[in-house]
């Protein structure tokens, strides 16, 4: 998987949240992959490092409420 494809998932798994949130959420993920990039840090270590984007949305879900 990677950053694209991590994203994507992570948006569908946040449909239940308004647009808004999840379009900041999405932008606070995006500028974690840019400043890891940034750092030296590998794509596939970010995605190891945030865990299954199902998993971590149904935490956003559940804090968000």
């Amino acid at each position: 998987m990677n950053r694209n494809q991590y994203l994507n998932i992570l948006e569908k798994n946040l449909r239940s949240l308004k647009k808004e949130e999840t379009d900041d959420i999405l932008q606070d993920f995006t500028e974690y992959f840019e400043v890891g990039l940034e750092r030296g840090r590998a794509e596939q270590e970010l995605i190891a490092s945030l865990g299954n984007p199902g998993t971590l949305a149904r935490q956003i879900r559940f804090e968000s409420y």
